[in-house]
């Protein structure tokens, strides 16, 4: 069972327990994420890395209130150990995006990270969440910890650079998009969490990128949402998932909305309100999105009651993020109605269709104006069977095996 360790100080590593000793650990840090912040993705990993070492003790450092948020997730996983360590904190309200101020919040988070592992004996270790300062400290600091393994997981930092970087030259130099292609030391390897990723890298940097490796975004079975039968009604409700932001492109998706509703086309923002939300036309909607969110349980809820979800999603951060919403759609059984992007054209490959992919906003609107329930269920029958095989292979017991063979390998397999 998970074991919940305190540190009020986090000054210093707290001791194993007699029965850490007994085996390599594999040590998981998450110095980003704070309250709910990716609490199923990590719960996901964790199972995940159960499941592929299933005799190695497993050790998780991060922010008390996050730990406690994890503990009730994955208190059936044996031989968890919990405890708390500083977050990446950034001086004096400065900007994640300074130069010196965000190597300084790195140089100490990697530091302490360090600290915590003087006293451990690790397989492997896994740092959830790195940005262009973690990514240049650990490329040059982690060959003093030696031959120990080190994958730093890729969540949406890369995207956010590729969407906004600075006017300023000197801030640019050491954004994301500029580090990306410095070598990593061959220990650490970058982990791309769905595919296409590595692809869109290599292409923005125009040579090949060392040290990428991609582990598709495990999904939970406990995520899977009860797949209701369709209404007698008639209707087909086409739902946005998630943030209600441009980058994600709900303003498209309310144009939508106001040119195409009728009384067999519905649309529905299942997610949270974001600050593009009060530019947008909301008079299409059955459903708006909320301020602050929706409990995880009633969002699920209300995925389950949508016939397909639609993403016009921006190419240019999507192209390096593994979209949460796109895995709450697969989770769901939900086809996709997007834009195309890297990302969702490498799903699309390995899987086959799971919904419709539009070159254009222009053609993604003369789809969406034309589509009927028969049309739709007559399409869903092979996007559902995609659908069924993308969500099996997602699960964290069927990634184990691959993952436990190629850990050591320093890589996992495209």
């Amino acid at each position: 069972m998970v074991h919940l360790a305190s540190d009020p100080a986090f000054a210093c590593p707290i001791e194993p327990r007699a029965s850490s000793r007994s085996a390599e650990q594999v040590v998981i840090f998450d110095v980003l994420s704070h309250g709910s912040m990716h609490l199923q993705f990590n719960e996901a990993y964790v199972r995940l890395v159960r499941a592929a070492f299933p005799s190695h003790p497993i050790v998780f450092h991060a922010r008390p209130a996050h730990l406690e948020g994890l503990w009730g997730r994955i208190g059936d996983v044996d031989r968890v150990e919990m405890r708390p360590c500083a977050p990446f904190a950034v001086p004096f309200g400065f900007s994640h995006h300074s130069p010196l101020a965000g190597r300084w919040a790195a140089r100490n988070s990697v530091r302490g990270i360090r600290r915590l592992l003087t006293d451990c004996s690790p397989l492997f270790v896994s740092v959830l969440g790195v940005d262009a300062n973690l990514y240049a400290d650990f490329r040059r600091s982690w060959r003093s910890v030696g031959d120990i393994p080190l994958h730093l997981i890729l969540h949406s930092q890369l995207g956010d650079s590729m969407l906004w970087r600075s006017r300023n030259p000197f801030v640019r130099i050491f954004d994301f998009a500029s580090v990306i292609d410095r070598p990593l030391p061959p220990p650490v390897r970058l982990v791309a969490l769905e595919l296409g990723v590595q692809q869109a890298i290599t292409e923005f940097t125009r040579k090949p990128v060392d040290g990428i490796c991609t582990l598709e975004h495990p999904i939970l079975r406990s995520e899977w949402c009860s797949n209701q039968s369709f209404r007698r009604d008639g209707v087909l409700r086409i739902g946005f998932l998630g943030h209600s932001s441009r980058t994600k492109g709900f303003p498209l998706f309310a144009e939508l909305a106001r040119k195409h509703r009728s009384q067999e086309r519905r649309f529905e923002a299942v997610g949270m309100w974001a600050p593009d939300t009060e530019i947008a036309n909301l008079s299409s909607l059955d459903r708006v999105p909320v301020q602050g969110g929706l409990p995880r349980t009633a969002y699920l809820e209300a995925l389950a009651t949508v016939d397909a979800v639609c993403l016009p999603l921006s190419g240019r951060a999507y192209d390096f993020i593994a979209s949460g919403s796109v895995s709450d759609a697969i989770a769901g059984l939900k086809p996709l109605i997007a834009l195309r992007t890297r990302t969702l054209e490498a799903i699309w490959d390995r899987y086959g269709p799971i919904g419709y992919l539009a070159q254009s906003s222009q053609e993604l609107d003369e789809y969406v104006g034309t589509m009927t329930l028969s049309k739709f269920l007559h399409d869903q029958k092979t996007w559902r069977g995609n659908l069924q095989k993308l969500r099996y292979s997602r699960l964290p017991e069927s990634q184990a095996e691959n993952y436990a063979k190629l850990i050591g390998a320093g890589a996992i397999s495209c």
